[in-house]
């Protein structure tokens, strides 16, 4: 695995991913049918099964889909930093690509400059690939 920003910032990506479908998901919420609403006699077989029904189990497939997705970037990540020693660029990184915060954020959170922070990350990035 090659370590990058990019790679890092995978999470983040599906973060936002994950909140779109969910806040989908939840404004079909209120959806009523009209087959199932209006026909009392609408028959329990799956014929013409309800639109909107299939299009919500579609979202929720997705939804759990990037869930496991998104899981599984931070076990990858959280792997990643089991080989960085310094603690501080740990945090940075858990911080900046779990928490999302901006690097502005990120050094007022850990009292250094938001470049001291970037540069951590960077240098820790770049031992973990030498000679290229």
């Amino acid at each position: 695995m090659i370590v990058t920003m990019e790679w890092l910032g995978r999470y983040l990506a599906i973060k936002d991913e994950i909140k779109d479908i969910k806040a989908r998901l939840d404004a079909m919420d209120g959806w009523k049918s009209p087959r199932l609403s209006d026909n009392p006699s609408h028959s329990s077989s799956n014929e013409g099964l309800d639109p909107i029904i299939i299009r919500r189990e579609k979202f929720y497939r997705k939804y759990l889909e990037k869930l496991a997705e998104g899981q599984k970037i931070i076990l990858e990540i959280e792997a990643f930093l089991e080989g960085v020693k310094d603690p501080e660029t740990r945090t940075i990184i858990r911080i900046k690509y779990i928490d999302g915060l901006t690097w502005e954020e990120v050094g007022k959170v850990v009292h250094m400059h938001r470049t001291t922070c970037y540069r951590k990350v960077l240098n820790e990035i770049e031992r973990e690939r030498p000679g290229e």
